[in-house]
């Protein structure tokens, strides 16, 4: 019995103390030894379609995929390509990879910036830890080419900045050229969450956010649409008929053979955090709100095969609502103690848990390996077949 006390003395000292280590030390520190850990721990490579969206890139005013009918819903992620071209980082799949790297890295600090300066210092390392929890950083950095950095970008950003409409108007218009699908389910489930959490003595602030964000996302694909028409694009194939094509049966295949994991990758260690919370607020609003918006896109994420990228790019702006809500802001010192100690215990398992990526009902987990093969020269990407393929280490 004694030891039994003793034992679960030193566990509480110990979580006591790394709480003060992760809260305590420098924000900065904290946020640069984070980025670097995700990119030791995740790997960094490219995502596999980099070289049609580097074509696309070359050339944004020509239709690459004109006798490559199959190919041509890619077209409808023409941001990066437009930015690429526009500042002449589109030389090579390096180049271009790492120019969506930069743009992270830069927007996702000031985003963090702006946190802790409109919530404090408390909540912005929650949200720089959270997001290090979630499968994100593995997404992201092995997928560096791809639409999901600015999606994510404008997610966090919408979050953030809401109730400014020429902000709001800007990113929504961007999201059209970006990835109109995800970009309306995150706007959907940004209007579900605002009509449920409402300031009842100011119902109408909905509607603005409405008309400004599905009306600037609309408008956004439509003149994507006007540009391909006027460059004589001749697109007969989008990502609508590129989905419906694989059949439902697939879908279903890849969605429920392997559930469980499925489940547990869509949050990862950040799950200690989200039952702490439900322990604490499952009767509130927000929380309700939280599970009926993440029910809704897990239906739509069936209709994917890479479920997990999918649905934590679209549901991140949710747990950053939650973590920037009253309900935690307002919590007494002792409750806040105790948050932190749960957010340090989850960032410790973290540090150990591989960020799982469950990808057509297969489990996989980091590109470490094949980034630090590439480093020492033992990894030719040129003649590697994994160069059309996504390069994971698979767990089974």
């Amino acid at each position: 019995m004694q030891r039994s006390i003793e034992l679960q003395s030193k566990i509480s000292g110990a979580i006591s103390k790394s709480c003060d280590i992760v809260f305590g030390i420098n924000f900065y520190f904290l946020l640069a030894f984070i980025i670097i850990y995700a990119v030791i721990q995740n790997g960094i490579w490219f995502f596999p379609g980099i070289n049609h969206s580097l074509s696309m890139s070359q050339d944004i005013f020509t239709n690459p995929f004109d006798e490559e009918i199959g190919r041509q819903w890619q077209l409808y992620s023409y941001l990066g390509p437009i930015i690429g071209n526009s500042i002449g980082m589109n030389n090579s799949s390096i180049i271009y990879a790492l120019m969506h790297l930069i743009i992270f890295l830069i927007f996702f600090v000031l985003l963090l910036i702006i946190i802790k300066k409109q919530r404090g210092d408390f909540i912005a390392r929650s949200v720089a830890i959270a997001f290090f929890l979630t499968p994100l950083p593995n997404i992201l950095l092995t997928w560096l080419g791809s639409a999901d950095i600015f999606t994510i970008l404008f997610s966090i950003t919408i979050a953030i900045f809401y109730r400014n409409y020429l902000i709001l108007l800007l990113l929504s218009f961007m999201m059209g050229f970006n990835h109109f699908e995800q970009g309306l389910v995150i706007l959907v489930s940004m209007t579900i969450f605002l009509i449920v959490n409402r300031n009842n003595s100011k119902p109408n602030n909905v509607l603005p956010f409405v008309i400004t964000g599905i009306g600037g996302i609309v408008i956004g694909r439509l003149c994507l649409e006007w540009y391909f028409h006027c460059n004589d694009f001749n697109i007969q194939s989008s990502r609508l008929e590129y989905i419906m094509d694989l059949g439902i049966a697939r879908y279903a295949k890849a969605t429920f053979s392997n559930i469980f994991v499925l489940v547990f990758s869509f949050y990862n260690a950040l799950l200690i955090f989200i039952i702490v919370f439900a322990c604490y607020f499952y009767k509130s609003r927000i929380f309700f709100t939280f599970v009926i918006c993440n029910a809704m896109i897990f239906v739509v994420t069936i209709c994917t095969l890479d479920q997990t990228r999918v649905f934590s790019i679209m549901t991140f702006h949710l747990i950053l609502l939650l973590i920037t809500s009253k309900n935690i802001y307002n919590l007494d010192l002792m409750e806040k103690a105790f948050l932190k100690k749960v957010i340090t215990v989850a960032f410790i398992i973290g540090l150990f848990v591989p960020r799982f990526v469950v990808w057509d009902g297969k489990v996989h987990a980091s590109t470490a390996y094949y980034s630090m093969q590439y480093l020492l020269g033992n990894y030719d990407i040129k003649n590697d077949k994994h160069t059309v393929t996504r390069i994971l280490l698979p767990l089974q």
